[in-house]
């Protein structure tokens, strides 16, 4: 990850343990994303979860990190089954939720200026 990625969504803080949180969790959130998927995490489930993506993929937008957004919104209308269900990543297993607001929301919110 080069210094440009790193300094992206930087916000800075009076109080330096508040500086740290977020940037752990700035970090963090970067590291669970993998071009078109992302995951709350290896330790809880590593699996994609549209509910907690939708969430993760609007804070990568708001820091400003729209292409990475972009690409695992992309990846959804891939998954999508015809009776408006989504499939994990692969492609196999049981359909997951329903087409949701949440994700509408979240499409919707996301910067679609960006490429």
């Amino acid at each position: 990850m080069g210094e440009r990625t790193l300094n992206r969504g930087a916000i800075e803080f009076a109080d330096k343990e508040l500086q740290a949180l977020f940037d752990a969790s700035r970090l963090a959130l970067l590291e669970l994303n993998d071009n078109d998927f992302i995951s709350p995490g290896p330790f809880l489930y590593h699996h994609f979860w549209y509910r907690d993506a939708t969430l993760m993929i609007r804070a990568l937008d708001v820091l400003g990190f729209h292409k990475r957004s972009r690409q695992v919104i992309d990846a959804f209308p891939a998954r999508l089954t015809p009776d408006g269900f989504f499939r994990g990543p692969d492609g196999s297993g049981i359909p997951t939720v329903p087409f949701s607001g949440r994700f509408i929301n979240t499409f919707c919110s996301t910067d679609n200026t960006s490429g």
